[in-house]
């Protein structure tokens, strides 16, 4: 499948599951959009990957639990390459299995779910 022309933005994409994700899409023609909140020279050094891959990448610090973060966030995607075409939102298992003493985070990454998954539901 081709991406090309197409404008992602990667939630947490300069580590991990997110890198992965950055790197996958740009290998199939996407511009990427890499949204960090730390390590500015990781997300540099992403970049540069994306690059050597044919796309083109924008690196923008932003907290997506902060409406205005957000809201900057797609003003600079749309400002640079025009479109957003696909936006992706990082979660984990821990809305499954908990970490104590982390009961925000848990929380958090259930509510990322039912937002994603609607009105369907999984069992574990």
């Amino acid at each position: 499948m081709s991406l090309s022309g197409k404008v992602a933005i990667v939630t947490g994409g300069n580590s991990g599951i997110g890198k992965s994700v950055v790197l996958a899409l740009a290998a199939q023609g996407a511009n990427i959009v890499i949204d960090y909140v730390a390590d500015e020279v990781a997300t540099e050094a992403l970049e540069q990957q994306v690059v050597a891959l044919g796309s083109q990448a924008l690196g923008i610090d932003a907290d997506v639990s902060k409406v205005a973060d957000i809201q900057r966030l797609i003003a600079e995607t749309v400002a640079r390459f025009g479109r957003l075409d696909i936006m992706v939102n990082m979660s984990s298992v821990h809305e499954d299995w908990p970490i104590p003493g982390n009961t925000a985070y848990c929380l958090s990454k259930g509510g990322m779910r039912m937002l994603a998954m609607g009105h369907r539901s999984r069992s574990i």
